[in-house]
């Protein structure tokens, strides 16, 4: 995941313009659009709890995912003192 732009939100959140792109072990690829992501401030400095209110759209992908389509929702916690995020993800990849 690539973080393309952070920008303040409503009530304390913080939206982030993320770039995902996943690899599997064979080499083969599954390309996710651009996507923005809300996160919700917890209660502790730099801690957010996280989700893609849209979901991802798949835009294809390489290999045996080449014309992929579908949708992914993805949620969980960003540290923005560690600079970590922790992503849980659900959906369906669908084969042309």
């Amino acid at each position: 995941m690539s973080v393309l732009s952070l920008a303040p939100g409503a009530n304390g959140t913080v939206v982030f313009h993320n770039h995902h792109h996943w690899v599997t072990e064979t080499g083969d690829t599954i390309v996710l659009n651009d996507a923005y992501a809300t996160a919700y401030p917890s209660g502790i400095a730099g801690l957010y709890a996280v989700s893609y209110t849209n979901g991802v759209t798949i835009g294809g992908g390489t290999g045996r995912f080449a014309g992929a389509t579908g949708k992914i929702a993805f949620y969980g916690a960003v540290d923005l003192n560690r600079g970590q995020v922790i992503l849980r993800y659900e959906g369906q990849v669908c084969h042309p």
